[in-house]
């Protein structure tokens, strides 16, 4: 019965694929539709393939990673032990399979929940933001996205070396050896609406303790009509409009005049 029902899903599953596939081809705005679901489902698995080469972790996160969860299977099979004899008779043991087992489908479950929180968090952004003019021509876009995030981990990679700071240029991240030459080549530049390739603008006077929502690196033009590409202090890159393009700008302007005025009055002091 269940490797029936299994069989069904995998038939429907394929005939779905191809019927998405066929309306990419032959239906007007059938590739939108698809890329459309193929980003909503892989846009997550691409971005974090993106990240792996910045990735850097030491021996000794990896032991200290793998020490806290030995004990805490340990702990975990200790108490549940203990819970489980005086529940029932005597000779009852609880198994240590049983704990692995127990873990194992909390990990599933933490996992299909971060997963569908994250599908339903792009589906309400693509539904308010322009999602035809993101993903029309979106070859260029999502390219300058996954640039940007880039610039934006290896920043992050330099702050945590240096005290939360972020380099004065952004070539300071080749002399530093977090990007070699011919990857920053690639990534400082973003493709425009008319095809230019064109520096970023990296925004400065922030630190990695400064407010998430401020813009950290921007497109220097429009990617599409009227949109903006804008990579925040909290990593996040996207798509805006001009309007909320110009209010993120205005917080960023609001905030160094500030920073620039509490600066002042300490040094007064």
């Amino acid at each position: 019965m269940e490797s029936t029902c299994l069989t069904k899903i995998c038939k429907w599953g394929a005939i779905f694929l191809v019927v998405l596939f066929l309306l990419s081809l032959f239906v007007p705005f059938g590739e939108l539709v698809f890329g459309f679901i193929w980003h909503l489902l892989a846009g997550g698995f691409m971005h974090l393939w993106a990240s792996v080469p910045y990735m850097v972790p030491s021996l000794s996160t990896l032991v200290g990673f793998a020490v806290l969860i030995i004990l805490s299977v340990c702990a975990l099979q200790i108490l549940l032990a203990k819970f489980a004899k005086s529940k029932r008779e005597s000779g009852f043991r609880w198994k240590p399979k049983w704990t692995l087992s127990l873990v194992g489908l909390l990990l599933a479950a933490f996992g299909t929940a971060c997963t569908t929180i994250g599908l339903a968090h792009h589906a309400t952004w693509l539904a308010r933001e322009d999602a035809v003019g993101l993903l029309d021509g979106r070859g260029p876009i999502h390219r300058n996205i996954s640039n940007c995030r880039r610039l934006i981990t290896a920043m992050r990679i330099f702050s945590s070396d240096h005290g939360g700071n972020y380099p004065k240029h952004l070539e300071d991240l080749v002399k530093e050896d977090i990007l070699d030459q011919e990857s920053f080549s690639k990534i400082n530049r973003m493709i425009g609406r008319d095809g230019l390739h064109v520096p970023w603008v990296f925004l400065p006077g922030l630190t990695d303790a400064s407010p998430g929502d401020l813009p950290l690196i921007i497109g220097s033009c429009p990617v599409g009509n009227d949109l903006y590409i804008v990579g925040k202090n909290d990593s996040s890159v996207g798509v805006v409009k001009r309007e909320n393009f110009e209010e993120i700008m205005t917080r960023y302007r609001e905030f160094m005049g500030i920073e620039r005025d509490g600066k002042a009055a300490s040094a007064s002091q």
